[in-house]
């Protein structure tokens, strides 16, 4: 299992050196955009294998969090969507994976200590 997170690091690191040497370039965005994708790839299957391998308590414990982040971060931006109509100022969607990330780390937290 650590080898698959190794490779995971990797791969983020790869796409955070991308990021930052072309930052200053607006032709390695292709580049960028091509090494994110494999690395969305990669992630999603390091998760699965992660979550494969795990008992069932962690299982349960996983799949609240992830229920809890996806439906919490659902209706904030839907609520946030209905506030923009009456003038309020633009979300960035750039942000809404690491608002879900974030609601799963501390949804994670909770259901860790309920179940302990």
């Amino acid at each position: 299992m650590k080898s698959e997170n190794l490779g995971l690091g990797l791969a983020l690191g790869i796409v955070i050196g991308i990021v930052i040497g072309t930052a200053f370039d607006n032709v390695g965005i292709g580049i960028v955009g091509g090494v994110s994708v494999a690395t969305i790839i990669s992630a999603i299957a390091s998760i699965m294998r992660d979550l494969r391998a795990s008992d069932e308590l962690q299982k349960k414990v996983q799949s609240n969090a992830i229920m809890f982040s996806a439906i919490t971060t659902g209706l904030i931006t839907f609520g946030y969507g209905i506030l923009e109509s009456i003038g309020f100022p633009k979300f960035p969607t750039v942000l809404i994976l690491p608002m879900m990330f974030g609601l799963w780390g501390i949804s994670l937290v909770y259901y860790w200590k309920k179940y302990q």
